[in-house]
C-alpha cells in the first residue's frame, strides 16, 4: 500500500482522537495502528514520517514516535449471555 494512502488513514483516526486529551490520544493512535495494522503498514508509515513528508497529522507522528517497546495488548471481548440480552424485552 502507498505510504501516502497510510498516512490519509491514519490521519483519519487521528480525526476522532482530537476530541481527547492530547496524551490519551496519541496512545489511542498506537494502540490501533499496531493491533489493526500489519508490520509492513506500520513500517512504511513510520519511514515515511521519518522521511517528513508532508501530510502527516502531529499527534500521528507522535503516536509512531512512542517507544516501539509499548506493545499495546487487545481489550478482551465482552461476552453476553442470551438472558443479559434479553432483559428489558416484553
Amino acid at each position: 500500500m502507498k505510504p501516502e494512502k497510510l498516512a490519509n488513514m491514519a490521519n483519519q483516526i487521528a480525526t476522532f482522537f482530537h476530541s481527547f486529551p492530547a496524551e490519551e490520544g496519541i496512545a489511542g493512535i498506537r494502540r490501533h495502528i499496531v493491533l489493526y495494522w500489519t508490520p509492513s503498514m506500520r513500517t512504511s508509515l513510520e519511514n515515511w514520517i521519518d522521511q517528513e513528508n508532508p501530510g502527516v497529522d502531529p499527534l500521528v507522528a507522535a503516536a509512531m514516535r512512542r517507544d516501539e517497546q509499548e506493545q499495546p495488548t487487545a481489550p478482551a471481548p465482552q461476552q453476553s449471555t442470551e438472558k443479559e440480552g434479553l432483559q428489558g424485552q416484553a
